[in-house]
């Protein structure tokens, strides 16, 4: 037994080392293109650029449907011995199909934005050739790397589409803006292939490549429901980012967007860097829920330990950082300097309610999650909507930390009802 303990506690270790180094990779490396940008003072590209990536990525999250999240929990029942191959395979295939024709709205919508709403040469043309890229990531297997404990591994071929694209934005300042957009669209959709590819190559490789494609009828609806359930948990909160852009682009000016952009990419890498570490406690989790006495809050923060003090020391790393470059003297840099020291609170609070919705992913609780999360959002968008003439960009910030106090306010008054009634034990106070 001691030993099993040691092989996962090994297992998890190496799977956040590989998720950081995927992380260092790939977001590191579109930092590193953007700073040259900044430093350029190339702002009209970094914003342009930064906003068509920002709503790819958001793309390919509406398309995956949060396929991450519900393959993972159903292949760690496989490695529980609760699931057949034959019905992972299904379950796989099922939940594709339905990520396909999300897929396909995103490329009919987007052809109709490019050719006849859009007048950016840049946005078009970016828009047209990153739509391959969706199809592709309706059968993209990161769930079933979680699942199977190799979250790792799943990181590090995630990371592809940014380093493939930071490569790409190095020489976009060099050609039209035209030619950007269709270069840096393409590319993305060359980093799509090239993830799935390695992601089914590794799955062959542990015998889990799924059969040949099949579904049912019932599978079918069930992956529609936790489908629409997962997208109203993950969209609201995706969008209210893409909200804050086109709040700052409209009434702020494509200078405080680029410092926005630039400073969110820093505030995200961190909650990035927690989320994978999420991600490989996750199936732990699952695990521990599956025994009744563990339902309480002392197994979601005991299972999740190294994200609760990895969100404290982002927090003060941040911070830090952001007090350093107020002293840079480029002023580009000093200005986010002033925008990481107030966003930094920010990655302590959205982390703390992660780890605690958590425990909802874990026993298939989607609907509530999602009721939760689309209710933080909207105050989240109210917040920094009245504040905007006020406070300028940082209303921004004060609609993060409304959002997130809702957020976690929700989520304690359910967990205290469901202590009420019993089904969610919340263990006792000292």
């Amino acid at each position: 037994m001691a030993q099993i303990h040691r092989d996962g506690r090994w297992a998890r270790i190496l799977n956040i080392g590989l998720l950081i180094g995927g992380f260092g990779l790939g977001q590191g490396s579109i930092f590193a293109a953007q700073t040259w940008l900044v430093a350029r003072s190339e702002l009209d590209l970094l914003a342009a650029f930064g906003t068509s990536f920002s709503f790819a990525i958001l793309g390919t999250m509406f398309v995956d449907a949060g396929a991450i999240t519900v393959l993972a929990r159903h292949v760690a029942h496989l490695s529980a011995g609760q699931a057949s191959r034959k019905e992972i395979s299904l379950i796989f295939w099922e939940t594709s199909l339905v990520r396909l024709m999300l897929a396909l709205l995103i490329v009919l919508g987007g052809g109709i934005y490019a050719m006849a709403i859009s007048a950016e040469p840049f946005t078009s043309f970016y828009v047209l050739l990153a739509s391959p890229g969706f199809l592709l990531c309706a059968i993209n297997a990161a769930g079933m790397l979680d699942g199977l404990k190799l979250s790792g591994v799943s990181g590090l071929t995630g990371s592809i589409i940014y380093v493939v694209s930071a490569v790409a934005l190095i020489f976009a300042p060099h050609v039209s803006r035209a030619t950007a957009g269709a270069l840096l669209g393409g590319v993305f959709s060359i980093g799509n292939f090239l993830t799935v590819l390695l992601q089914w190559g590794v799955l062959d490789r542990h015998g889990l490549r799924p059969a040949r494609p099949e579904v049912t009828r019932s599978g079918l609806m069930r992956s529609v429901k936790d489908g629409l359930a997962m997208l109203c948990g993950t969209l609201p909160g995706q969008l209210y980012f893409r909200f804050q852009l086109l709040l700052s682009t409209t009434f702020l000016g494509t200078e405080i967007t680029a410092f926005l952009l630039y400073a969110k990419q820093i505030v995200s890498g961190m909650t990035q860097l927690i989320g994978f570490v999420l991600r490989v406690e996750f199936p732990t989790l699952v695990q521990l829920f599956a025994q009744p006495d563990k339902h309480n809050l002392a197994t979601i923060f005991g299972a999740q330990k190294l994200a609760s003090f990895l969100a404290i020391g982002s927090t003060i790393a941040t911070l830090f950082a952001g007090i350093g470059l107020t002293f840079a003297k480029q002023r580009n840099f000093s200005e986010v300097g002033w925008l990481l020291i107030a966003f930094s609170p920010t990655i302590l609070t959205i982390s703390i309610m992660w780890i605690v919705a958590q425990a909802l992913a874990a026993l298939s609780r989607y609907t509530v999650l999602a009721f939760i999360i689309t209710i933080f959002v909207v105050v989240g968008m109210v917040v920094s909507y009245l504040a905007l003439t006020s406070y300028g960009v940082y209303a921004l910030i004060l609609g993060d930390m409304a959002s997130h106090a809702t957020g976690m306010l929700l989520l304690y008054l359910f967990l205290r009802g469901e202590k009420r009634v019993d089904p969610l034990p919340i263990a006792r106070e000292a």
